[in-house]
């Protein structure tokens, strides 16, 4: 059994948030685009794992900074914004402007790194993004947040990076809503024990309204199609033989897939009907504001059909 990660617990993210007033952007900031890279806002830093020591002793860094390095370490990737959020709904209203000189100086200690997306330096966005580094990950351990970590999460392809962080919009959206969500998982293997390939890892799954939804976040990389083949195949399996589950649940699951865009959804439509896999849909857009609560949709007859949540946020009573 995995060790308790306080920031992987949904009833902690319990301060309100007004999601169906928020601002909806005009397009998604996490689709996959061609010829982009990964910048690093950073140079490379080699501190030693005493002066980190010191620095935890000392409080150079301080508890909000813990909390910071925990959501990092617990999510993978994470913008400023969402950030902010995280800590919002956690208690500490933290706005992104000021939230920034907790990360440049977390950056300066070795402990997270930045980077943006872009074609070169002097073309990139604005957003930041940021991950753990070696150190960031022993602080982590050392206040009892489990997670997993990767050297190599700084040089990840930019597709899969924001595969991440959409789920995390997703996720968000969710603590967001006022929804009666029971639990979320993210990036957890469920698989069947009867067949040896029906193993698969959502990028999230929650439990709300007595149902459970496993949502599988696309983005357009290299060789997009295929990977979605395979992985829907496998699901295919799981749900064939989902009597046999590792989560033990009795409940059957409904799979969402999470698109770049509307667009991009008819896409995995095609590929999803050519696997024979039945799955409803969202996107990127659909986890904003009060879009969300109407976020999923199916295709039927090629027309878009919505579902919506039973609950309704208390803004709209």
């Amino acid at each position: 059994m995995a060790s308790y990660n306080v920031y992987l617990d949904s009833n902690n993210y319990s301060h309100g948030y007004d999601l169906f007033n928020e601002h909806i952007p005009s397009g998604t900031a996490f689709a996959a685009r061609p010829d982009e890279l990964c910048i690093s806002l950073d140079e490379e830093k080699n501190i030693s794992y005493n002066i980190v020591i010191s620095n935890l002793t000392n409080n150079t860094i301080t508890p909000l900074d813990k909390q910071i390095i925990g959501l990092i370490a617990s999510f993978g990737y994470v913008t400023t914004k969402q950030l902010s959020e995280m800590l919002a709904l956690l208690g500490c209203d933290k706005p992104a402007d000021k939230l920034l000189n907790n990360t440049e100086r977390l950056r300066r200690l070795g402990v997270i790194r930045a980077f943006s997306f872009g074609r070169s330096r002097d073309e990139k966005c604005c957003m930041q993004v940021f991950t753990l580094c070696k150190n960031g990950s022993e602080i982590a351990k050392a206040t009892c947040v489990n997670h997993s970590y990767n050297i190599m999460n700084a040089a990840a392809y930019p597709s899969d990076v924001k595969r991440v962080l959409a789920r995390n919009q997703g996720v968000l959206a969710f603590l967001k809503s006022e929804l009666p969500l029971d639990w979320f998982r993210i990036n957890t293997v469920i698989s069947s024990s009867d067949i040896s390939d029906a193993a698969v890892r959502p990028s999230f799954t929650v439990s709300v309204e007595n149902e459970v939804i496993m949502y599988e976040v696309v983005r357009r990389g290299q060789f997009w199609e295929n990977q979605l083949r395979n992985k829907l195949s496998r699901y295919k399996l799981l749900f064939d033989n989902f009597e046999s589950n590792s989560w033990d649940m009795t409940c059957f699951p409904t799979l969402v897939m999470v698109g770049e865009t509307f667009e991009h959804s008819r896409m995995i439509n095609e590929i999803a009907r050519e696997i024979g896999i039945k799955v409803l849909f969202s996107d990127d857009l659909m986890f904003c504001g009060k879009n969300f609560y109407s976020s999923v949709y199916g295709f039927e007859n090629g027309t878009q059909q919505f579902y919506l949540f039973e609950s309704r946020p208390r803004i709209e009573e």
